[in-house]
C-alpha cells in the first residue's frame, strides 16, 4: 500500500486531534486560575485562611455549574447534535473567560463569570465522547479517547511555562483575554472544518474508510439498558462513583499544587513554570503508555484500579517529602500512576452505555462525577484547608479517595471484564 493510500484510510484520526485542541483550551481556561491564585490572593488582599474559603470558592463555583450543565443540557446537546454543539459551547466559554477580566475587580462578579464559564463547558466531554463512539471502532476508541484527552494533559503541561510569564509581565486580568481569544480564533475554525457527527457526513471521508468504521461499529455491544433505567445499574453507579473519586484527586492536585508550592513550601512563583508542569509531563508520558495497553490487552478495568493505588503510595511520600524537588518528583510520580484511570475512563464509559443514550448518560455520569469529585477536591479541600491552616491536611484527603478509588475499581473490574 503506498502512503497515499495508507493516508486515504487514516482520516479519521485527524478527528480526535482537533477534538484534542478544543480540550487543551478549554483546559486552559478552566484551570488558568489556580496558576494565577497567588496574585489573585494578593489583589483581593487574602490571608492565608481566604485563600483557602475565597478562594476556594472562586475556583470550585466554575465545577459545581459545569457538573449541572452535564446533568440538565447533556440531552439537549445531544438533540442538537454534537458538532454544532461543540462549536457553540466553545463560543459561549471562550467570551465568559475574557470577561473575567473586566469584572474580574469585583469578587461577586468574578465568580458569575466562573459559573457561566462552567455552563459553556458543561457538555464538552459528553459530545467529544458521542464524536469518538460514532467515529471509531471498539477496538481503537482507547487510543482515540487518549489522543483527545492529550488536550487536558498537555495544556497542564505547559500552561505553568506559558501564562506564569504572562501573568508576571502583564497581570492575570490580561491573561484572561489571551485565553477567550485562543478559543475563538483557534478552536472554532478547526471544529468547523473538521468535525462531523458522523463519518458519512464529513466530505474528506473516503467511502472504504467509512465501511471500516461502521464494520467495527456493528460489534459494540454494551451491558447497560438503553434507557433512563441505567441510573440503577450497579456497573454505572460504580462507574460513576470511580469518576468522583478520580476527580477529586486529580483537581484536588491541580487546582491546589501551584498555591501549595508558594504558600507551604515557600516556592518563589516564578519557579512555578517548572514545579507546575513537571508532574503533567509524567502525566503526558503515562497517558501515551496506558492507552496503548489497555487497547493491547483489553484489561482497562484492572489498570485503572493499579492506578489509583499506586497514586496513594506516591501521594504519602509526597507530603511528608523533606525538599522541594523531591516533592515535585512524588507529585509527578503521582499523577503518572492516576494517568492510568484516567486513560481508559472514556472507554470504559463508551464500553457499559449504549449509543442511542450516550449523550445524555455520559452528561449524567460526568456531572456527577464533576459535582461529587471536582467540587469536593476544590471547596472541600479548601475548606480544610481555611479550617486546620495545614495544607498538608487537606492533600491527606486526597489520599483517602486513592485508596476507595483503588477499591471501586476492584469491584467494577468483576462485573465487566474490560
Amino acid at each position: 500500500m503506498t502512503f497515499a493510500q495508507r493516508t486515504q484510510h487514516s482520516r479519521r484520526w485527524i478527528v480526535p486531534l482537533v477534538l484534542g485542541v478544543s480540550l487543551y483550551i478549554a483546559f486552559i481556561d478552566r484551570m488558568n486560575l489556580s496558576i494565577a491564585m497567588p496574585h489573585i490572593a494578593e489583589h483581593y488582599g487574602w490571608t492565608a485562611s481566604e485563600v483557602g474559603s475565597k478562594g476556594g470558592l472562586l475556583l470550585g463555583s466554575f465545577f459545581v455549574a459545569y457538573g449541572i450543565s452535564n446533568i440538565l443540557l447533556s440531552g439537549f446537546a445531544a438533540r442538537m447534535g454534537a458538532r454544532r454543539s461543540l462549536i457553540a459551547l466553545v463560543i459561549c466559554f471562550s467570551i465568559f473567560t475574557a470577561l473575567g477580566a473586566p469584572l474580574g475587580n469585583s469578587l461577586a462578579l468574578f465568580v458569575l463569570t466562573r459559573v457561566l464559564l462552567g455552563f459553556g463547558e458543561g457538555v464538552h466531554f459528553p459530545m467529544m465522547s458521542v464524536v469518538t463512539q460514532n467515529w471509531f471502532p471498539v477496538f481503537e476508541r482507547s487510543r482515540a479517547n487518549a489522543i483527545w484527552g492529550f488536550g487536558s494533559i498537555l495544556a497542564m503541561v505547559t500552561m505553568p511555562i506559558f501564562l506564569v510569564p504572562v501573568i508576571e509581565k502583564f497581570g492575570w486580568q490580561a491573561m484572561l483575554l489571551v485565553c477567550g481569544a485562543l478559543g475563538l480564533l483557534v478552536t472554532v475554525p478547526l471544529l468547523y472544518l473538521v468535525i462531523f457527527d458522523t463519518p458519512r457526513r464529513a466530505p474528506y471521508m473516503s467511502r472504504e474508510e467509512i465501511e471500516f468504521i461502521e464494520h467495527g461499529l456493528s460489534s459494540d455491544v454494551a451491558p447497560v439498558p438503553a434507557d433512563w433505567s441505567f441510573l440503577r445499574s450497579h456497573v454505572f453507579i460504580l462507574a460513576a462513583i470511580g469518576a468522583v473519586l478520580n476527580n477529586f484527586c486529580c483537581y484536588g492536585i491541580i487546582n491546589w499544587l501551584p498555591t501549595y508550592f508558594v504558600k507551604a513550601r515557600s516556592m518563589d512563583f516564578s519557579n512555578l513554570w517548572y514545579a507546575a508542569s513537571l508532574p503533567y509531563v509524567a502525566a503526558f508520558v503515562a497517558f501515551v503508555l496506558f492507552g496503548l495497553l489497555g487497547d493491547k490487552l483489553n484489561r482497562r478495568i484492572p489498570f485503572a484500579a493499579a492506578g489509583f493505588l499506586a497514586t496513594t503510595i506516591c501521594l504519602l511520600y509526597a507530603i511528608k517529602a523533606p525538599t522541594i524537588p523531591l516533592a515535585v518528583a512524588a507529585f509527578s510520580t503521582a499523577t503518572f500512576f492516576q494517568s492510568a484511570y484516567i486513560s481508559q475512563e472514556f472507554a470504559i464509559v463508551q464500553r457499559i452505555l449504549p449509543s442511542e443514550i450516550l449523550g445524555k448518560a455520559a452528561g449524567v455520569y460526568t456531572g456527577i462525577s464533576v459535582l461529587g469529585g471536582a467540587v469536593g477536591g476544590t471547596i472541600l479541600l479548601g475548606q480544610i484547608v481555611a479550617f486546620t491552616g495545614s495544607y498538608d491536611a487537606g492533600l491527606y484527603s486526597v489520599v483517602v479517595a486513592s485508596i476507595l478509588g483503588a477499591v471501586v475499581m476492584g469491584l467494577l473490574s468483576r462485573s465487566v471484564k474490560y
